[in-house]
C-alpha cells in the first residue's frame, strides 16, 4: 500500500492526476495485492500458528507507522479530492482484497 499512498501524495495537487496514478498502481500491482490479502485472510483462521504470530511481530514494527502516514494522505485526498477517492475507493474495494461485508 506504500506503492498507492505515494501514487497519490506524488500528485495530490491535481485530484484527477492523483486518482490516475492510484488507478494505475493498483491495476498494475492487482494480483500481489489480492495475494497478500489472501496470505492474511488465511492466516485469521489460525491467529495463534507461528506465522500469524511473525506476521503480527512483522505489522507492528514495520507496517504500523507506514499505515499511520497513509491514512494521513488518504484522509487529505478524501477531503480535498471527494469525487476521485470514491472512484479508487470503488475499484480497491472490486478487488479481493476488500473485507466481506458484515
Amino acid at each position: 500500500m506504500n506503492g498507492l499512498t505515494k501514487a497519490i501524495a506524488d500528485n495530490m495537487p491535481d485530484c484527477q492526476k492523483a486518482a490516475a496514478a492510484a488507478n494505475a498502481f493498483a491495476e498494475k500491482n492487482k494480483a500481489d495485492m489480492e495475494a497478500l490479502s489472501a496470505k492474511m485472510k488465511e492466516m485469521q483462521k489460525n491467529p495463534h500458528s507461528p506465522e500469524a504470530l511473525e506476521m503480527s511481530r512483522y505489522m507492528m514494527a514495520l507496517m504500523v507507522p507506514n499505515m499511520m502516514k497513509m491514512q494521513g494522505t488518504m484522509r487529505e485526498f478524501s477531503t480535498k479530492c471527494a469525487k476521485e477517492a470514491e472512484q479508487v475507493g470503488k475499484l480497491l474495494s472490486g478487488m479481493k482484497t476488500a473485507a466481506p461485508a458484515k
